[in-house]
Parts: structure tokens; sequence; C-alpha cells
């Protein structure tokens, strides 16, 4: 028979590290980058404690999270494979990105120009997305040629894109027409951030993102000499710096060294990160 020791004593030397993760929580701002990193040598339970922290908030219906990227997992090093997988993670919670699934759209009809789009042959097309919605309108008409046209059908079509067509669609779609394809593909995070930021001014959730194994990232010697290793995760920066009032945790073996960039923001600011010592996980016995 096992002792009736509860979940949330397994974790009793992690004790200030819920703290400090409830803490975060608590002061998300809506203009303001979030950044906790948990960082120690292996086996100390970087990865154990993830898998608790959102065990701990997975219940609370307000807060989102989005567990998708391990950089041990090589594809997760890709940036158009990284973005597909926080898209789709949130896209299961009934997030709307009509922005980017409609970038992308005009970024594979580009560079397949002689093939007709279809509901088939596009990763980001699926019943309820606003892409599958003018493919179903539109035909085999070529998407970037519908762009001018695009409100006018909107408006027919779907009434919960009017709000996002007004504020963010018709700039940013119409400013899209004339970029080359390589534009638009490394644009595609911006525009993941434009549609999750339209979601989270309209609503009181909030969003949490993991990363696991982030020393991955780097594959070898070459890639961390001082003049190229912060050029390897400039994207994670420039995410996390486009989707404040989200917090994102980083667990990996090395502590994050983001306040030696000159990048827009000053990352001592919004950056808290800590050891994790070498401490024996409290686990219940049998009795």
């Amino acid at each position: 028979m096992k002792s009736p020791i509860v979940a949330d004593r397994f974790f009793t030397n992690r004790e200030n590290h819920f703290i400090s993760f409830n803490k975060a929580l608590d002061r998300l701002e809506p203009n303001k980058c979030n950044v906790l990193s948990f960082y120690g040598v292996g086996g100390v339970g970087k990865t154990r404690l993830k898998k608790e922290l959102i065990k701990t908030i997975k219940e609370q219906k307000q807060i989102i999270v989005s567990s998708s990227l391990d950089f041990y997992q090589l594809e997760h090093k890709n940036v158009s494979t990284a973005v597909h997988l926080l898209y789709q993670e949130l896209k299961s919670k009934k997030i709307q990105f009509p922005t980017f699934e409609i970038a992308h759209a005009i970024f594979w009809q580009k560079v397949h120009p002689d093939q007709q789009l279809s509901k088939s042959g596009l990763p980001y097309v699926e019943e309820g997305s606003i892409v599958f919605d003018l493919i179903s309108i539109i035909n085999d008409i070529p998407l970037v040629g519908v762009i001018p046209k695009l409100g006018t059908i909107i408006y027919k079509a779907k009434e919960k894109y009017q709000e996002w067509w007004t504020k963010n669609g018709e700039r940013e779609l119409n400013a899209l027409q004339s970029l080359e394809p390589r534009q638009i593909e490394e644009a595609l995070l911006y525009y993941f951030s434009l549609d999750l930021n339209f979601f989270l001014e309209h609503s009181n959730s909030k969003v949490v993102f993991f990363i696991d194994t982030y020393e991955s990232l780097w594959g070898n010697h070459e890639e961390r000499k001082k003049e190229r290793f912060f050029a390897k995760d400039r994207w994670v920066r420039d995410l996390i710096e486009q989707l404040p009032g989200t917090l994102w945790v980083i667990l990996g073996r090395e502590k994050l060294r983001w306040e030696e960039v000159e990048d827009q923001i000053s990352w001592h600011e919004c950056l808290e990160q800590h050891l994790l010592g070498n401490y024996p996980l409290m686990m219940p016995k049998d009795s």
C-alpha cells in the first residue's frame, strides 16, 4: 500500500521555484516581456520540474499552456517547424491565426506558382481555418490576386474575422503581396505574434510557453564562438519580444546570457534565472 503523500509534496525541495513561477504568472503585464530560466547540470530534474509546473496550471481555465518545443529534438531547432508546432498547439485551443495562415498560404503559392492551392496541399489548412473558407469560395483563383477583394469576401463569409480584417488583416496582407517568398517566410514569426496578440487583447487568458533542453540549440563548437553564439537563438528572443504579456519558461544546462546582447529591449528587466541544485526529490514510499 502506498503512503497518501500528495503530489505537491513530490517537489518539496523545489518550493521556491514554484513560488517564482506563480509570481511570474501573477505579474504578467500586456506590454512587458516575461522570461523564467531554470538551469543546472544534467540529472537535476529540469524536465520533471517542467512537467510539474504544467500540471499545477492545466486545471486553470484561464491559463493556456503551450509546451511544444524541446531543442533536444533536431526538427524543433528549425524556425519554421518551431512556429508550426506552437501554432498547432494554440490552434487546438481555439485561438485563430488568420494573418499567419493566409501569409503561409501566399508563401506556398509563390514558391509553387504552377500548383493549385488546395485544402489537402497545405499544412495550415483545416476545417474552420480562414484559408479553408477562402479556398472554398475562390476555388482555383490564385490567393494573391484575391487580396484586394478579400475584405468584401470576409465580410460575406465570416463575421468573426471582421474586426481582425479592420485592425490587422487589410494592412498586413496588402503589404505582403509585394514580398518575395523568402521575406514572407522570415516574417512568419511576426504574423504568428500579431494574431496571438490580437487574441490576448480580447481575452482574459494567460499564455505560457515552455522550451526544454535549450542548450541543444547550439550544435557544435563553431556555433558557440562569441560572434555566432547570440545569432543562433536570435529568433527565440525576437519571438519573445513580439509577445509581451506571455510567460516563457526556458530550461537548460546553462544560464542565459541575454543581458550581454544589444537587443531592442533590456533583458535584465524581464529575465529571472534560477539555478537548480542537485537536491533529491521527495517521492512517496511504499508503506
